[in-house]
C-alpha cells in the first residue's frame, strides 16, 4: 500500500485529487498539507512514498518545499503538479530536486501515469523538458540563459506577481511575507534584471511570455 502525501492551500483541490487517485487505485492512503511546514511536519512523524506539491504555497512555496524535502528527506520523492506553463516552472522544479513536473489542465489517466512512474523509481517529465535539462547539464544554455532565469525561486514568483498587476501589500498577504521583504525581493529582481521600475518589469513579462 503505497501512502501519498497532498501539499495545497486550497482544501477543495485536495479533495479532488485525492478523488482521483483514489479512484485509480483504492488502496493508496491519501494525506493532506495545506503549506510547506505542516508537510514537513507530518513526513517527519509519518511515513510517506511520494509527495506531491502545488507551486504556489503560503509561506514557503511548493519550490522551497522541494529544496526543503530533497535536504531533509532525500529518500522520498517529489512531485510537483502546478497550474503554472512547464515552461516557467518545469525547469526550476527539476532543478531544485523534483522527480517531476506537471500541469494541473492534464488529464487524470497522464496524472496517474506520473504518479506511478514515480512510485517506481522513475521520473517523469515532458520531451521538450527533459531536453532543457540535458542542455544545462551540458552546459549548453549557460551562454543563451535569459535574465530571468538568473532570479531565485522567491525573486522569480514576485516578479511575476508584480508583473500580473498585484501590489506589494496583497503580494505579502498571499505569500504570508512582509511588505518589507517583497519589496526585498523585487528590488533584487529589477536589479539583476536591469530594470528600472515595475513598468519595465511588466513589459518584460510579457515579452517573454511570464505571466498568465
Amino acid at each position: 500500500m503505497k501512502r501519498i502525501l497532498l501539499v495545497d492551500d486550497h482544501a477543495l483541490v485536495r479533495k479532488g485529487l485525492r478523488s482521483v487517485l483514489q479512484e485509480h487505485r483504492s488502496d493508496w492512503t491519501i494525506g493532506e498539507a495545506a503549506c510547506a511546514d505542516t508537510a514537513c511536519v507530518r513526513v517527519r512523524s509519518e511515513s510517506w512514498d511520494l509527495v506531491i506539491t502545488d507551486i504556489d504555497l503560503p509561506g514557503q512555496n511548493g519550490l522551497e518545499l522541494v529544496k526543503r524535502m530533497r535536504r531533509e528527506f532525500p529518500k522520498i520523492p517529489v512531485l510537483v503538479l502546478s497550474v503554472h506553463d512547464e515552461r516557467r516552472y518545469g525547469m526550476r522544479s527539476l532543478l531544485a530536486g523534483a522527480c517531476g513536473y506537471i500541469n494541473k489542465t492534464l488529464p487524470a489517466e497522464q496524472v496517474y501515469d506520473a504518479v506511478e512512474k514515480i512510485l517506481n523509481g522513475g521520473r517523469f517529465v515532458s520531451q521538450e523538458l527533459a531536453e532543457s535539462l540535458v542542455s544545462v547539464v551540458n552546459g549548453e544554455r549557460t551562454s543563451a540563459a535569459s535574465t530571468h532565469d538568473h532570479l531565485s525561486d522567491r525573486e522569480f514568483q514576485i516578479f511575476r506577481l508584480l508583473a500580473s498587476g498585484r501590489t506589494a501589500s496583497v503580494i505579502a498577504r498571499e505569500l504570508c511575507l512582509s511588505v518589507k521583504t517583497v519589496h526585498t525581493h523585487r528590488s533584487r529582481a529589477l536589479r539583476k534584471m536591469g530594470l528600472m521600475n515595475n513598468a519595465e518589469l511588466t513589459r518584460y513579462a510579457f515579452e517573454h511570455d511570464l505571466v498568465d
